[in-house]
């Protein structure tokens, strides 16, 4: 079956409040209503990796790109995009906010390849220099990968 419906019917343990950690910072988040995290992605399907990161993904190895540099689009894209928990922990809410929109408005002024690696490269070192760490997203585009390689291996499978 389909990975991403065997996920959302899951999902509803993923939701249950005494299932979530205590001492997790996405799971505080959550409990407090602040933030769905991980869990109420993955409980939705994963709409960030469907509707953002593979699209994105997959428009770019259509355009040449390798699967490295669909990545990084991917990723800009999702941290322009999402609430990443780890961004919340190490930034706060307001710095974490300030963060999205910066990528999210720069995003939209990438016009090449050599432009995303450029502005990915100066956001490394800004988020070192910050000791920030958009690992949500990260984990993210892993999903975007793994959704990416499903398909590629169901499409061949099926030849």
């Amino acid at each position: 079956g389909d990975p991403v419906e065997t996920v959302k019917q899951m999902a509803p343990g993923f939701l249950q409040a005494e299932q979530i950690e205590a001492g997790g910072f996405g799971g505080q988040l959550f409990r407090m209503g602040m933030c769905g995290g991980i869990r109420m992605e993955a409980a939705l399907g994963y709409p960030s990796v469907t509707k953002i990161a593979v699209p994105v993904f997959q428009k770019a190895l259509q355009q040449g790109a390798s699967e490295n540099d669909a990545g990084v689009l991917a990723l800009l894209a999702l941290i322009g995009t999402i609430e990443d928990t780890n961004m919340i922990h190490r930034a706060g809410e307001k710095k974490a906010a300030q963060v999205r929109d910066k990528i999210a408005q720069e995003y939209h002024h990438i016009f090449s390849m050599e432009d995303a690696l450029k502005f990915a490269e100066k956001l490394d070192q800004e988020f070192i220099a910050e000791n920030l760490s958009p690992g949500g997203c990260a984990d993210l585009l892993a999903v975007t990968w793994l959704m990416i390689h499903v398909q590629k291996y169901r499409y061949e499978t099926c030849l």
